[in-house]
């Protein structure tokens, strides 16, 4: 009787001991998730959809951020979708880079489950983001759309967009990458549209220090077809955007598309 007594004596002596060790590990691991929530939920990310931490100079409509005394450009978040206003048409947001200072666009009638049948829905002769923010397209090329009353055979860079496009009756529908002259349009064709891709070699030509880069001479990538011009158009088109130093973003004019 007397060895019992003492070994339940002991077995309750273990047991007072590890209860407060059990107890204290329980409260850190409940304060260590509190801590994390806190962060997490203090942290005033703003997001929408797929774009994440959406930051200065650009904010979303209705929801709180502050810029202080910055120009800021507001984007919308509907469906999921952040949306920029370019040239007063409505474009999606597919990416920001804080590092670079430039923004990636796409128009929204190119959709991401689409075949080339997809269009875009805005004809866009010129870029600009906002009025408070200085926005260039240095990479950006123009693909122009043209309709035109005869075949074209005689000119490489005239894209025949069948069977991606319909055309009306009598009417075929080509598209040229990088136009720059009047002089490449045709006396039977039409300029009716003009949507962008972007090539990181001609921002880089444009932007080297000291560059004697001839733009009116550059062709950048040569495309056989316009399946492989709408593949590039659905990667969407990038833009810069200038700081100052005093902090705030400068205005400028955008370029010509076409050098008359």
């Amino acid at each position: 009787m007397n060895n019992n007594f003492i070994t339940l004596l002991l077995l309750y002596s273990i047991i007072l001991i590890l209860l407060p060790c059990g107890s204290s590990f329980s409260n850190n691991i409940t304060n260590d998730y509190e801590s994390i929530s806190s962060i997490s939920s203090s942290s005033g990310n703003v997001s929408c959809g797929d774009l994440l931490n959406v930051q200065c100079p650009f904010i979303i409509e209705g929801r709180p951020q502050n810029c202080g005394k910055q120009s800021t450009v507001k984007l919308e978040c509907k469906n999921n979708r952040t949306i920029a206003t370019l040239s007063s048409k409505r474009f999606y947001v597919m990416d920001i880079n804080y590092t670079h200072q430039m923004i990636r666009l796409i128009d929204p009638g190119l959709e991401k489950e689409s075949n080339c049948s997809s269009m875009p829905q805005h004809s866009l002769h010129r870029l600009k983001l906002g009025d408070g923010i200085n926005t260039f397209g240095y990479g950006c090329r123009p693909v122009t759309y043209m309709n035109c009353s005869r075949s074209i055979s005689d000119a490489p860079s005239y894209l025949n967009t069948s069977p991606c496009v319909k055309a009306s009756f009598n009417m075929s529908i080509y598209a040229i990458v990088h136009p720059l002259e009047v002089s490449e349009f045709k006396n039977s064709c039409t300029n009716f549209f003009t949507s962008w891709i972007y090539d990181d070699g001609l921002r880089k030509a444009l932007l080297q220090p000291d560059s004697t880069f001839n733009f009116s001479t550059y062709r950048g990538t040569t495309f056989h077809s316009y399946l492989d011009v709408h593949k590039e158009m659905m990667k969407g088109f990038w833009m810069d955007y200038y700081l100052d130093r005093s902090g705030e973003y400068e205005t400028q004019k955008p370029g010509k598309l076409i050098k008359a």
